[in-house]
């Protein structure tokens, strides 16, 4: 009856810092039933190394996995405990979900919508944790999770100069491991007067093997980050644009072909 009234309360309400410190020990105590969740319901192939997504559903179990992992990530940016060591309960959620790293691509997702969505402006020490959160799961290099990066690039109080930088480390680690990835074209075309160098360079990266990728590039937006680049007076630009243009006529985009440098 405790745990179902703890998954009614997490589910039905927002995290909020006082009731932490009254449930602390259940956010702790839900963790461990979490991985005991996991390891029954997300067994590993041995053989591939994947683990088996028949095994998963829609269940309220589910439901309460990816409610919590928010809860507990809000509360790494309230400062209730540090983003990793023994103390931080959001490195024992990536720890108790390491057998169903989708759970990691649902919270990342979910991080970059609210950045997006959100209508005040961020304070810097805020900020700085945001950035720590992103270069942790970077360095944990699983594309499953950072292929979800599509909203991080919308969100305009984050440095545009950052996103951008974000974006190019995201896209290689997932071309590197092919995995298909959406960048949306209409953010890289609002940051394209100012940051000219950078936005063709990920438009680059983002066609590099593009044939492996089941995406679909708009002509408009291809053609204005295109015309920029071919446009610039820097050499390495102009590179990028025609790299982009050839990686794109490989796929058959001869609606491309006119444009030329």
């Amino acid at each position: 009856h405790c745990n179902a009234a703890f998954g009614s309360y997490v589910d039905y309400n927002r995290a909020s810092e006082p009731a932490f410190e009254i449930l602390r020990e259940e956010y702790s105590f839900a963790l461990q039933l979490l991985g005991d969740f996991n390891k029954q319901h997300c067994p590993e192939d041995k053989s591939t190394g994947i683990f088996d997504r028949r095994t998963r559903g829609n269940s309220p179990e589910e439901k309460l996995m990816s409610i919590l992992g928010r809860h507990l990530f809000i509360y790494y940016l309230w400062e209730m405990y540090p983003l990793k060591g023994k103390t931080s309960l959001l490195e024992r959620y990536y720890q108790m979900t390491d057998a169903n790293r989708e759970r990691w691509g649902h919270l990342f997702e979910y991080v970059g919508r609210t950045l997006r969505d959100t209508s005040e402006q961020l304070e810097q020490d805020l900020i700085d944790r945001i950035i720590d959160f992103f270069d942790w799961r970077v360095q944990a290099n699983e594309p499953v999770e950072l292929k979800q990066f599509n909203f991080w690039l919308k969100a305009k109080y984050l440095d545009a100069d950052w996103r951008l930088d974000a974006c190019a480390k995201i896209l290689d680690i997932c071309k590197m491991n092919r995995v298909s990835i959406v960048i949306p074209l209409d953010a890289l075309c609002e940051m394209l007067p100012d940051y000219t160098a950078k936005v063709v360079e990920c438009f680059a990266r983002l066609t590099d093997d593009i044939g492996d990728d089941n995406i679909y590039i708009y002509t408009d937006e291809a053609k204005t980050i295109l015309r920029a680049g071919f446009g610039s007076g820097d050499r390495c630009v102009r590179q990028n644009a025609e790299r982009a243009r050839e990686n794109l006529l490989k796929i058959g985009r001869f609606d491309l072909m006119e444009l030329a440098d």
